[in-house]
Parts: C-alpha cells; structure tokens; sequence
C-alpha cells in the first residue's frame, strides 16, 4: 500500500524526491542571500516567492532575524502597502532609509515594526517574470540612501536569484516555500 508521500504521478518516492530537491533550492537561495546579506553590511533579510496564482508572496528563507519574525510576514497580498509587495508590482527597487519615510509610505508597517530600521527590496525576475522579492534589512543608524555601489550589489543578488528561480521553473521544478520559513 503506497502512501501520499511514496507516490506521485505513478512514481514511487517522487514526493519525497520533489520535496527533497525543494529544500535544496531553499537551501541554496539561503546560502545567495546570506552573501548578499554579509557583502552588504545589513544584519538580515529574506526572500519572497510569488505564489502559485501570482496573488501572494510566501516568505520562504530568511536570515539576521528571530524565528517569531516571519509570523505577520509570512504571506503578503502582492496588492499590501508593503515594501516587498510594491517591489514586486512596481519591478523595481523599493528603499525606505529611515523611520520617517517608512511611517509617510508605509503606515502600518510603521506600527508593527517601532523600531529604527532601513530597508531595500527588490523583485526577483527571470525569464521576463516576476518569481519573488528579495529584501535586505540595515540598523537605522546607517545613512539614509543607497551608495551607487549598494544599488549595484542588490541588483546583482536579486539578478543571481531571479535566474535561480527562473531556472527552476523552466526545468519543471519551481521553488515552493516549506510549511514554515528556512531561517538561516
């Protein structure tokens, strides 16, 4: 008698095999964002994928934060007034540099995070699609814009997972979150 996990399409084992090469690619969008992360001076950061139905980011592996961070942040509507949504539907870079501009831009994120913090989020594209975000997170003590060499450096990260992901997906094996975020 075979279980839902030891078949899949007529396919002994394929589950498990789909679920091992999914924590592989988690596990290697982990080790791209802990670089750009380190590389970048920031203390965390995370990557988003696009849902299946292109209606909702999933948080998939972070980085620099405690566990307890992804439970509000876990799943956004790519409509939400947040950073990582608008990257995604604007395809474009999205900096906030200090607490004032975070509560003008995002007044709800403002409340839930009281604290001083800079952020950048970028999409993740391949392929000419839009697969997730990614975004980085700096002390708020930092100054408040992006260096030139900055904006190269998360435009790179974001090309590097963009193409992981588009990779993936061509090869008929998307990247899907886990049931719970890899926190690295």
């Amino acid at each position: 008698m075979c279980d839902e996990d030891s078949t899949a399409d007529g396919v002994p084992g394929a589950r498990r095999a789909t679920a091992a090469v999914g924590r592989r690619a988690l596990q290697e969008l982990g080790v791209c964002l802990t670089g750009a992360v380190s590389g970048l001076g920031a203390y965390g950061g995370g990557v988003y994928l696009l849902d299946p139905d292109g209606e909702a980011l999933e948080l998939a592996v972070f980085t620099g934060l405690p566990p307890q961070f992804a439970g509000p942040w876990r799943r956004i509507r790519v409509d939400a007034p947040v950073g990582v949504a608008e990257a995604v539907r604007e395809r474009e870079l999205v900096w906030v540099g200090d607490t004032q501009e975070m509560a003008r831009r995002y007044p709800r994120t403002a409340l839930i995070l009281p604290y001083r913090l800079a952020f950048a989020c970028l999409p993740l594209e391949g392929d000419g699609r839009v697969h997730g975000a990614l975004f980085v997170n700096w002390a708020g003590s930092r100054p408040g814009s992006l260096a030139a060499d900055e904006r190269d450096r998360l435009r790179a990260a974001a090309s590097v997972l963009g193409r992981v992901l588009a990779h993936t997906a061509a090869a008929g094996e998307p990247v899907r979150t886990a049931d719970e975020a890899l926190v690295l």
